[in-house]
């Protein structure tokens, strides 16, 4: 589980636009994991439209399936 995660945000630090928007300063990456999988919120701080500089929060990782995540 815990390289699922990590392997997962490997891939967000790289590509930090990868998750899909929830509003408009947060963003939702799905972790597959089975059965279910994780949901990371994260923000994501574009510094001078260059995404090498750019700043990525993950702010909450739940289960995918807990209620009130916004699915």
């Amino acid at each position: 589980m815990r390289t699922s995660i990590l392997e997962a945000f490997e891939i967000l630090q790289r590509h930090p636009l990868i998750g899909s928007a929830v509003d408009d300063d947060q963003r939702k990456l799905v972790i597959s994991y089975p059965p279910t999988g994780y949901v990371a919120l994260y923000h994501y701080d574009e510094a001078a439209g260059d995404t090498s500089d750019a700043v990525v929060l993950i702010t909450t990782i739940r289960y995918q399936r807990e209620s009130g995540f916004g699915d």
